[in-house]
Formats: structure tokens, C-alpha cells, sequence
């Protein structure tokens, strides 16, 4: 079986995405660290917890640039799923 672990999601303010995904999302933030990169220098990042076997690691990347499209005109992304309350509450927030 296969499973997904965890995503890294690259962000310029660690705080307002934590309260996004915390706030809105519901989701609990298990951990908060920095760390020395190489190559980056200090990286911040957020573990935030999806359910007992998923992660989104939110990365601290103040010079971080969307780009408007990637493959075929199609924004980078990732899918959350909800049950139907849990979505609700979402909507509701």
C-alpha cells in the first residue's frame, strides 16, 4: 500500500499561514522549528498535522514567487478532503 506522508508547502509569512491552515482548516500545528539549510540558511517551518498518517510542512520562504501557471495553464496544488460536517464547519469559518 502507499500512502502520502507529508507535502512541503513553501510560504512568506509562516504566522498567516499557520493561522490559515490552523484557523480555517481546523488543522493542530504539532511543531514549530527552525533549522539551518546549506543552501537556504535558517529555514522556519510549521508541522501541521492532516489526520494520523499525513503532514503539510509549511516552509518559511520570504523570496518565494507564485507563478501564475505551471503545466498546460494549471496552478500548482494539493487536495484536502473533508466529510461533509467537517466541511460545513470549514465553510462556516
Amino acid at each position: 500500500m502507499t500512502t502520502l506522508d507529508h507535502v512541503g508547502v513553501r510560504v512568506t509569512d509562516l504566522d498567516v499561514a499557520v493561522k490559515f491552515y490552523s484557523e480555517l482548516l481546523g488543522l493542530e500545528m504539532l511543531e514549530r522549528r527552525t533549522r539551518i539549510d546549506p543552501h537556504e540558511g535558517e529555514v522556519e517551518a510549521a508541522a501541521m498535522k492532516v489526520n494520523d498518517g499525513a503532514w503539510i510542512f509549511l516552509l518559511r520562504t520570504p523570496k518565494v514567487q507564485s507563478h501564475v501557471e505551471s503545466i498546460e495553464g494549471r496552478p500548482e496544488h494539493f487536495c484536502l478532503v473533508f466529510e461533509p460536517d467537517e466541511f460545513a464547519r470549514v465553510i462556516d469559518r
